[in-house]
């Protein structure tokens, strides 16, 4: 039978061809982030076998603190490439204070094992960071879905396969964690049970296994990272992050064709005084505005609605269900957002609304006018204000 040593070496072995693999093969190709972090991943993994290695040797005080920080290390870079895949950016100060708080731990902890470390503190803090890493995999399949659902950029049938497979991994890895740590706890680490439902062997194994699943995965999911952000440039405001004209007309037009117009209201959104307050605080103070209103549209807005950038400082908003309530609490969740940009001493920020049911017009084009209509009576009626397009009056 193989002893721990052993598998700890095959396990290093493992690691280091997964990181060529990585890095010649999908971070050489495509030049995206998540390779990158998934390459550390594998290498931190690697390091950390080879640091356990170093028990019952002249180095045997820095065994478990470095194979722990590690560890520790190698999470915090798995949650660095989820987010890389949710476009999310990580720092790699973080991904440091994982492997500081790992080691410290470990030495003021002071585990006794002889083999490996058999704290208490290492489970629990890798079944939080696991865990936590589960939870962004499961949100980007999830958020995968509405994509396709929306008809907007989202996973191949590969890259949605890959992004599954991790969040079962890391799942499952989660929950060895805690039983670890319960483990850990209640029978102790000098127990038989202990030492054989999670023990070094298990460990060892489990962790050469990830790295599979990883290399797997890792393949799939770089291309996807590298095509979906070309796709998304096409369609996609830079500053605002929301659909660009286009995107949204074509987007809109397959909406209102799924639900005939029942419902459905669009919404026109336009600041006020905008260039007096570029002029007043300049453009770093509009950015800002703007970057709110499309952050506050992403966190607002429901499957079924989307929002683009119309022009300049104008957005277009549908909303495909709940009609003018709806569009009422849209407008106003937004202004509540825009208003807390402004700073202490800066002109406050409000907006203008035009709105209309879609089953005032006939064609796209006839709703934005219409739309664009009760906007404009908006503003004429003094701004910061809603204006319902009624089709026998024009507006309201």
């Amino acid at each position: 039978m193989l002893d721990v040593d052993t598998l700890r070496v095959a396990q290093a072995v493992v690691a280091g061809t997964a990181f060529l693999l990585i890095m010649f093969g999908s971070y050489r190709a495509t030049r995206a982030p998540y390779p990158l972090w998934w390459a550390f991943v594998v290498v931190a993994t690697g390091l950390g076998s080879f640091a356990y290695l170093l028990a019952h040797t002249r180095l045997d005080g820095i065994a478990a603190p470095l194979g722990n920080a590690l560890g520790l290390m190698s999470a915090a870079c798995i949650i660095g490439g989820a987010r890389s895949l949710r476009g999310e950016r990580s720092r790699w100060w973080a991904v440091l204070t994982a492997g500081a708080v790992g080691a410290l731990a470990t030495v003021v902890e002071d585990p006794q094992g002889a083999d490996w470390p058999s704290g208490g503190a290492m489970p629990i803090l890798l079944a939080i960071l696991m865990g936590y890493a589960a939870i962004l995999y499961w949100r980007i399949a999830h958020d995968g879905r509405v994509r396709a659902r929306q008809e907007q950029p989202g996973f191949g049938s590969e890259a949605t396969t890959a992004v599954i497979a991790l969040g079962i991994a890391l799942s499952l890895v989660a929950t060895f964690f805690v039983a670890r740590a319960v483990t850990f706890f209640t029978a102790g680490s000098e127990s038989s049970f202990y030492e054989t439902l999670v023990g070094p062997m298990s460990t060892t194994l489990g962790a050469s296994a990830s790295v599979v699943v990883i290399t797997y995965a890792v393949a799939h999911l770089s291309r996807y990272e590298l095509t979906d952000r070309w796709k998304l440039r096409a369609i996609r405001d830079d500053l605002t992050g929301l659909l660009t004209r286009d995107a949204f007309r074509e987007w809109a037009l397959k909406e209102l064709n799924r639900t005939q117009g029942e419902g459905s209201a669009l919404i026109l959104a336009d600041f006020d005084h905008f260039k007096e307050i570029n002029d007043q605080y300049g453009h770093a103070m509009g950015d800002r505005a703007l970057r709110a209103f499309g952050e506050a549209c992403r966190d607002h807005l429901t499957p079924g609605e989307a929002a683009a950038r119309w022009g300049g400082e104008e957005f277009v908003i549908l909303v495909s269900a709940g009609g003018l309530e709806r569009a009422h609490e849209v407008t106003g969740l937004l202004s509540a957002a825009v208003a807390g940009v402004s700073r202490k001493g800066e002109r406050p920020l409000s907006l203008s609304y035009g709105l209309v049911e879609a089953k005032h017009a006939d064609t796209f084009e006839e709703l934005v006018a219409c739309a664009d209509d009760a906007l404009y009576r908006a503003k004429n009626s003094g701004r910061n204000r809603i204006v319902v397009y009624d089709e026998g009056a024009g507006a309201r």
